[in-house]
């Protein structure tokens, strides 16, 4: 079996750094392009936020705040889906333009990836479990429930010391 394009999803973190080298490898080996692609979450569930005190005084400038957050997280996405483009390609790896896409991060990754034709994902998990997991949801689950093609989960580093 061999893969032809590996989707590389990353939050900025360090954690999904450590996803790059296995894909690196792995398109190496296979000759496969990547894609790198950052979701931000959507305007409209911040803006659901602000419509909740849209009566309350300073709501224009609360989402005209909001709009501009937005804005600014959309830019420092794309400036760093490049970045991470620009060093998968400086090792030699083929890359297809990187994406950012507003939305709920396992929706947006299970989209890219059926309309991209991209045949395995490589991506960390943050590795969250009870009250957090609950709380934040789980994107690599999601994406397991859903995916029709592999995936490749890198569990974050166990922290000695800590259970």
């Amino acid at each position: 079996m061999g893969y032809r394009r590996i989707l590389v999803p990353t939050d900025g973190s360090p954690l999904a750094e450590a996803a790059y080298v296995h894909a690196r490898a792995i398109s190496a080996e296979h000759r496969a392009d990547v894609v790198i692609l950052r979701s931000v979450v959507p305007r409209a569930n911040r803006l659901a936020l602000g419509g909740a005190v849209a009566m309350a005084p300073g709501a224009v400038q609360l989402l005209a705040t909001l709009n501009a957050d937005v804005e600014a997280e959309l830019e420092v996405a794309r400036a760093n889906v490049r970045e991470v483009r620009d060093a998968f390609e400086s090792r030699g790896v083929r890359c297809a333009p990187p994406r950012v896409v507003e939305g709920v991060p396992g929706e947006v990754i299970i989209r890219v990836a059926r309309d991209l034709r991209c045949d395995l994902i490589v991506m960390s998990t943050h590795g969250r479990s009870g009250l957090g997991r609950l709380v934040l949801g789980s994107v690599a689950q999601y994406v397991v429930a859903h995916l029709e093609d592999p995936a490749l989960l890198l569990c974050r580093p166990a922290h000695h010391g800590q259970p």
